[in-house]
């Protein structure tokens, strides 16, 4: 539903006009995106887009012809938003994805230490000098040698 909206008052000042007049159920529908933005993280970004694009620019032309003003329609949808506490569910769904993406920064650095520690080991092994021994057939043969030596004994 909310995904609808966005779409349909995005660049249309009268769609606008008429999600965020009086007698709409704009203040229900925030707290339903409110609701499920917790839980969905598809409803947080849909439910930011719709708040956006009903407070944004109309659209124009990148010419040399001035930007055109803001519509009636979508100063009065900014103040009802801001009226209706938008601002502060924009903020809180921000807040969380930041304190989630710091998590998972925090979480990948612990990773890269590790990573980091791991290679300066294989780098120090690498550069260490190298032990030169015998091949496995070599020490084959002197075990064959030494058993049959023991045997002969008896």
């Amino acid at each position: 539903c909310a995904k609808l909206l966005a779409a349909a008052v995005q660049g249309a000042p009268h769609a606008a006009e008429q999600v965020a007049s009086a007698g709409s159920d704009l203040r229900l529908l925030l707290r339903a995106i409110e609701r499920h933005s917790t839980t969905t993280k598809e409803v947080a970004e849909i439910g930011c887009s719709l708040i956006c694009h009903l407070c944004s620019l109309t659209p124009y032309q990148p010419c040399f012809d001035p930007i055109p003003p803001r519509t009636k329609a979508h100063r009065d949808a900014q103040k009802r938003i801001a009226a209706e506490g938008a601002i502060d569910l924009i903020t809180g769904i921000l807040g969380t994805s930041v304190r989630e993406v710091k998590q998972l920064h925090d979480k990948i650095q612990g990773m890269e230490a590790v990573l980091i520690k791991e290679a300066q080991i294989h780098k120090e092994n690498a550069l260490a000098p190298a032990v030169v021994g015998k091949k496995r057939e070599d020490n084959l043969r002197t075990d064959l040698k030494q058993k049959q030596a023991q045997i002969h004994k008896e």
